[in-house]
């Protein structure tokens, strides 16, 4: 099963690129950009409560990442791209009574993103972006569930053009990440996580729409 759904994440990440780059040869203003998460904040959550359960809190996040933006009229975008993220989240076991180990430990979330994202412009300055993201788990020594899935981003942003090729922009985000994840099993453990995106963006193509 699990070697089927990779197969499977690894053909919808193909097939998303290839339509981007297809994309990329018609006419339109585009872009591509870098951008970093210096730092952010990551937790760990279910859908159903558990009883007697153990614990989670924030540790921070950081991501890098880089970007690809297509304008489909004055007012969207399609956005995609790579990016890796590192969530560090800390378990704290449930208490059982005595003897107790309190002693809790710390976790690393490893994660390769492809997001598939609209932007819509609100005049040259401001965006809100928002859709879906496909993530891939590369945790070696794991203690929260696989977030490999489909997971989901909503943001806000403001961007400022400083030249004819060049413009630089600030995004506030909030993602879930394995809100459909392709592995099995009750109570599966997601993460959320918040942040800002800091980029530079080089533009190309036909003028921009800004």
């Amino acid at each position: 099963m699990k070697a089927k759904n990779l197969t499977i994440s690894c053909f919808l990440s193909g097939s998303i690129l290839f339509s981007t780059f297809t994309r990329a040869q018609e006419s339109g203003h585009q872009r591509i950009s870098i951008y970093l998460t210096p730092w952010g904040t990551s937790n760990v959550f279910t859908f159903q409560s558990i009883e007697g359960g153990g614990s989670y809190s924030n540790e921070g996040a950081f991501a890098i990442g880089a970007g690809y933006t297509h304008e489909i009229n004055k007012t969207f975008a399609f956005e995609t791209g790579l990016e890796y993220t590192k969530n560090q989240v800390f378990y704290s076991p449930p208490y059982y009574g005595e003897p107790f180990d309190s002693a809790g430990r710390e976790s690393v979330v490893n994660l390769f993103s492809i997001p598939c994202t609209v932007k819509a412009l609100f005049g040259k300055f401001f965006f809100i972006n928002g859709g879906l993201l496909l993530d891939f788990d590369i945790t070696k020594n794991r203690l929260v569930d696989n977030q490999t899935g489909l997971g989901s981003l909503l943001g806000i942003g403001l961007q400022y053009r400083f030249s004819s090729n060049f413009s630089t922009y600030v995004n506030p985000y909030f993602k879930i990440h394995a809100l459909i994840p392709f592995s099995s099993g009750n109570f599966h453990e997601r993460i959320w996580e918040n942040g800002i995106r800091f980029g530079l963006s080089y533009h190309f193509g036909k003028a921009s729409t800004e």
